[in-house]
């Protein structure tokens, strides 16, 4: 399910700032299932605008190992999850367009229990989700959030890595 991993941190300070600024954007709460997200706000208004250059370097090394580099022309479009403590959750859906090359997720600061798995017809699977782990994986893979039980916020970075133009 994995075509890519690698290990990226960013300072605890300045993810706090960025998990503030989301806090604080009302349209991005879901009441219903608990949980803030960017993904409803304008590109240019998200408060991880600040990483560009940082995900899009991860993503360039990534599209290089895959060898994909040279292959295409992309989009990187991607928001933040905030997961609140004791019920912040996502029920099972997929990325697929027939424009995704993959998706990505960046656990950025994860809790103790593992949330994120991938769903098969039998089992769920859950990956690696140690703070700084970033996965890349096909955006067809059904994928999922358990209920946030731990007493801690969890957050996650994830993405959509889109073509534009195939140059092959």
């Amino acid at each position: 399910m994995i075509l890519w991993n690698n290990k990226e941190f960013i300072e605890d300070e300045f993810i706090n700032s960025l998990v503030e600024e989301l806090k604080n954007k009302p349209d991005c709460y879901n009441f219903e299932a608990n949980y803030y997200s960017s993904y409803f706000t304008h590109p240019n208004e998200r408060p991880e605008i600040k990483l560009n250059n940082f995900y899009n370097s991860i993503i360039q090394k990534a599209s290089k190992d895959l060898s994909l580099y040279n292959r295409m022309q992309y989009v990187n479009e991607y928001w933040m999850q905030l997961y609140t403590k004791n019920g912040g959750v996502i029920d099972k859906h997929h990325h697929y367009s027939p424009n995704n090359i993959f998706s990505w997720v960046h656990f950025v600061k994860p809790t103790k229990e593992k949330c994120f798995y991938f769903l098969t017809p039998n089992k769920k699977i859950y990956p690696n989700q140690e703070e700084g782990e970033f996965i890349i994986f096909p955006s067809f893979a059904l994928h999922a959030v358990d209920v946030n039980m731990c007493d801690e916020d969890r957050v996650i970075m994830a993405g959509n890595v889109i073509v534009s133009n195939n140059t092959n």
